[in-house]
């Protein structure tokens, strides 16, 4: 985690670093740390933006226009700045806005500069990145693509430089990001609490002490600080001296072509994390050693399908696609695979020296060390003509992605309205208000002096999109799984995972209710978290009686303990089994009564506004009445699992007897 944030310190245009980790490892605490090894920068003295005195590229408009006029530009050294990004900034407050204060004084406009102001040619932190609102995320991604932030509403029309270290910290269990914006991380790495009672025993006495006398622990490592600090400032400078070849080139390439990646990102990032690596270390030239440290920081979030795998098994994949490029041989002959490494890439040392060690470097992905359960599933399914997002109560086709409009901050500001009589909570659109008072001052004739009266004030409208909650219902009794194959209960997680991969595209929560034996059990509450989920699925267990009613009956309540948190939330229902209940809910009735029992709470369920989705998984030479009489209580719709399979398994469930 360290070795991230130095490498970024040393070359801010690696591009950021997502540190990712279960609760109180660390993660916040290691970010704000850093502002004390951070090297000072040179800035214009009297700038709101940071911008360097000598290099046009990190200068605003007016500090360009002084530079080609002659100007002086005065300048000082200030400590690179770290500016922390709350979860609940509003858009205003991230990009900037209109100075209020300046225009009721002056009724001038003047543009008061937000968070990526202040955060350029710095550090801009996101603690808990995943959950940030999505609208958000768009202006991050914007800027960290292009490093400016343009700014066009309320009448504004301004643009400032803003490039940045992104960096983020992360709990994966509360939900995964967008794939768009982990790209736009250079590196990414995943940490867990320390193992071992001497080293907790440490962090222990660390923080007591810490607590007893802060001044005199921070005095404590001022020696260690002040060492590493010089240390990153010795690298920055040498950073752009380093050589490294054409073979080194090459060899990030193909590390990264062979792990798959999309794009070229990942390639410019290994050659720029190795060049730093060997400035950091002190050395001239990049060598193998560095490339292979690098690819384990900038590949692990680029492997395709990575949402899906477990952190073990990336760490799997990345060691093992290292090592067979790291042994690949041409059609020449070598005596043994060293002489071939070391003719083709250099020496490669078993561990990198000094502070990035490979030794430790290698066990960030150690996130989860239980023994992994085969995933069982078809995973060729396809269900790429199912629109999750088009279903709706009542098995109709909803619209366009549905929105809801508040005053409260929570989304994008899209336009201004005036307030209502008796309304409290609102912010104020200062542009819209200052139009008003305006034009009703112009109507009067009465311009000498500016006024703003209670009648002229306007409020912001947000927008946000209705958030979809996706309940999976999943049947894993004893007949889902009784033929040789198995093929009921593949087909039906492999469409759980078609279904959680769009889930996971379009931001959706996903919880999961499965039911076999005697009482269905939630195995995971709502989350936006694809590798929670895939993790749930592979080891669903398969045996028992079915008992559909409870199942449905807890899969309701999951719907209502998150309408609770969320009334606007969007309810999808989906629901996969062959349809043989055979448990009743309430222990009095018998088992003539289970089916009418099921009919009659999925009435209930379609009356609660939830829309449904129901997949009859049995073969499609003997489809299940019952499943299509359940979809016509719920008023939802209903398809054969045979619609959406593309693979012999399907072929195998359909003509099972």
């Amino acid at each position: 985690m360290k070795s991230g944030l130095l490498l970024n310190a040393i070359d801010p245009t690696i591009g950021g670093v997502l540190i990712s980790g279960q609760k109180g490892t660390g993660k916040s605490t290691a970010v704000r740390a850093l502002t004390r090894v951070l090297p000072e920068i040179e800035v214009v003295k009297d700038c709101p933006y940071n911008c360097s005195p000598t290099d046009d590229r990190f200068m605003c408009r007016s500090c360009g226009e002084r530079l080609r006029e002659g100007k002086e530009l005065s300048s000082v050294m200030r400590a690179m700045p770290l500016v922390e990004l709350p979860l609940s900034a509003t858009e205003d407050r991230v990009i900037g806005t209109l100075h209020v204060e300046e225009i009721l004084k002056t009724g001038k406009r003047r543009f008061e500069p937000g968070l990526l102001a202040a955060a350029n040619r710095g550090v801009l932190y996101v603690d808990e990145v995943n959950l940030l609102d999505d609208h958000l995320v768009d202006i991050l991604l914007d800027g960290a693509a292009s490093g400016v932030n343009i700014i066009e509403r309320e009448g504004i029309s301004h643009q400032h430089p803003a490039h940045f270290i992104l960096v983020g910290t992360m709990n994966p269990e509360e939900g995964e990001l967008r794939p768009q914006f982990l790209d736009r991380f250079g590196l990414s790495l995943r940490v867990e609490s320390v193992a071992g009672e001497r080293r907790r025993r440490e962090i222990v006495d660390r923080r007591l002490a810490f607590d007893l006398d802060p001044a005199l622990f921070v005095e404590r490592f001022n020696p260690d600080e002040s060492l590493l600090s010089e240390q990153v400032r010795t690298a920055r400078q040498q950073v752009n001296q380093i050589t490294i070849s054409d073979k080194m080139i090459a060899l990030a390439v193909k590390l990264s072509t062979e792990i798959k990646t999309q794009g070229h990102r990942a390639d410019i990032t290994i050659i720029k994390a190795a060049r730093v690596l060997a400035a950091f270390l002190e050395e001239q030239t990049v060598n193998a050693a560095h490339i292979f440290e690098a690819a384990r920081f900038v590949l692990p979030h680029r492997i395709a399908n990575v949402a899906l795998a477990s952190p073990k098994l990336i760490e799997a994949k990345l060691e093992e696609t290292i090592s067979k490029v790291a042994g690949q041989r041409t059609e020449q002959n070598y005596n043994s695979e060293s002489d071939y490494v070391r003719e083709e890439w250099g020496d490669i040392p078993d561990e990198v020296p000094g502070a990035v060690a490979a030794s430790h470097v290698r066990m960030m992905f150690s996130f989860l060390n239980e023994k992994e359960v085969v995933f069982d599933a078809d995973e060729l399914i396809c269900i790429d003509d199912l629109d999750l997002d088009s279903v709706q109560v009542g098995g109709g086709i909803r619209g366009k992605v549905e929105t809801s409009h508040t005053a409260a901050a929570s989304g994008q500001f899209i336009r201004a309205e005036s307030i209502k009589t008796g309304e409290r909570y609102y912010h104020i659109a200062a542009d819209a208000t200052i139009r008003a008072a305006l034009l009703r001052q112009a109507e009067g004739r009465s311009l000498d002096s500016f006024q703003v009266s209670e009648d002229d004030l306007r409020k912001k409208v947000f927008s946000r999109p209705i958030k979809t909650l996706i309940v999976l219902l999943v049947d894993s009794s004893d007949s889902m799984g009784d033929d040789a194959t198995y093929a009921r209960i593949k087909a039906a997680k492999g469409t759980v995972l078609a279904i959680l991969g769009k889930a996971y595209q379009k931001r959706h929560r996903v919880g999961m209710v499965t039911f076999r034996g005697e009482a269905a059990e939630i195995i995971l509450p709502p989350t936006t978290s694809l590798t929670l989920a895939g993790k749930c699925l592979k080891t669903l267990p398969t045996g028992g009686s079915t008992p559909f009613s409870d199942g449905l009956m807890k899969a309701w309540q999951m719907v209502k303990t998150e309408r609770l948190k969320d009334p606007l939330i969007r309810p999808l229902l989906v629901i996969l089994s062959d349809g043989e209940a055979n448990v009743p809910y309430e222990k009095h009735r018998n088992l003539t009564e289970v089916s009418e029992e099921l009919l009659t709470i999925g009435a209930l369920v379609g009356k609660d506004d939830i829309s449904s989705l129901v997949i009859d998984t049995r073969p499609l030479r003997q489809p299940s009445p019952s499943m299509k009489e359940l979809s016509n209580s719920l008023g939802g719709t209903h398809h054969h699992i045979s619609q959406l399979k593309t693979d012999g398994v399907l072929r195998a469930v359909a003509e099972f007897r």
